[in-house]
């Protein structure tokens, strides 16, 4: 199985909410498998946006974590995204252990 690291994340409270998390789900760097995304790659956001979710480990079998809000291809960066987690017991057990990962740096 290959992975994927996710650059630069940030996370917040939405107000009301049970949680953001901000970041690109891909850049047009080179990943730790040597593969590198061309600008230009993602096509048909608009319909991911509507249709996708955010997903843990990309299991598509588990149920989904999050909605995503904003997905956007950022000229010289990469996938741009902001999803907003679901109330559920795993969302929220997933959105505290990133929040703690990323308060430990």
């Amino acid at each position: 199985m290959e992975y994927k690291q996710v650059a630069r994340v940030s996370m917040k409270a939405g107000a009301g909410g049970y949680g953001t998390l901000i970041g690109y789900a891909s850049t047009y760097d080179v990943d730790r498998v040597n593969e590198r995304v061309i600008p230009g790659a993602f096509k048909n956001l608009a319909q991911a946006k509507r249709d996708g979710w955010l997903a843990l480990s990309h299991d598509w079998n588990a149920a989904p974590i999050g909605t995503l809000d904003v997905l956007r291809e950022e000229p010289g960066k990469g996938l741009y995204f902001e999803a907003s987690f679901h109330s559920t017991k795993e969302a929220q057990g997933v959105r505290t252990v990133i929040q703690e990962r990323l308060q430990r740096g």
